[in-house]
């Protein structure tokens, strides 16, 4: 499915964060589909235990990702973004790009393929809109944001490197 179901013309300031907020969702759902077929395809138990820690860690953020849309805040809150209908589309090609990487996955089970595309999902999901909202929120969610941050993130490229060195034939 590609994402082009936004009418922006016409959207409120709290329609088009909430679509934003949806965007964040369908992409870590995604990335959770991913992650639980990697774990599944995975015969190796410490494979397993990696990949089960992404789902878990993707699970945290959507989450989250759904928590805020049920603050009543939500509705009052100015705009987060100077230019909504941007990020809107960014976020959605990104939502694109990691269709295509599970629809990949499905074409090319091998444990290196597994790591190259959990490497580039990981590089989608660093977009600097969910950072945005992560600060934007902190003050109506008491500080509490998702277990992953941008340094998580990064961390978690870099372990796919060494782990794809460890398991992998590149």
């Amino acid at each position: 499915m590609l994402y082009l179901k936004y009418e922006l013309l016409n959207m409120s300031s709290p329609e088009k964060l909430s679509s934003i907020l949806d965007l964040c969702i369908d992409i870590d759902r995604t990335a959770i589909a991913i992650y639980n077929s990697l774990f599944d395809y995975a015969e190796n138990e410490a494979l397993r235990g990696f990949w089960g820690k992404m789902v878990t860690e993707g699970q945290s953020r959507l989450e989250y990702w759904e928590r805020l849309k049920t603050l009543p805040e939500f509705k009052e809150l100015p705009d987060a973004f100077e230019d909504p209908d941007s990020v809107i589309h960014e976020l959605g090609k990104r939502a694109n790009q990691i269709q295509a990487l599970q629809q990949q996955w499905e074409k090319d089970k091998t444990v290196s393929s597994a790591f190259v595309i959990a490497y580039r999902l990981e590089s989608y999901k660093l977009h600097p809109a969910m950072r945005t909202l992560f600060q934007y929120f902190r003050p109506i969610t008491d500080g509490v944001v998702p277990q992953e941050s941008k340094e998580l993130d990064e961390t978690n490229i870099s372990t796919f490197v060494d782990a794809l060195r460890k398991y992998g034939k590149a």
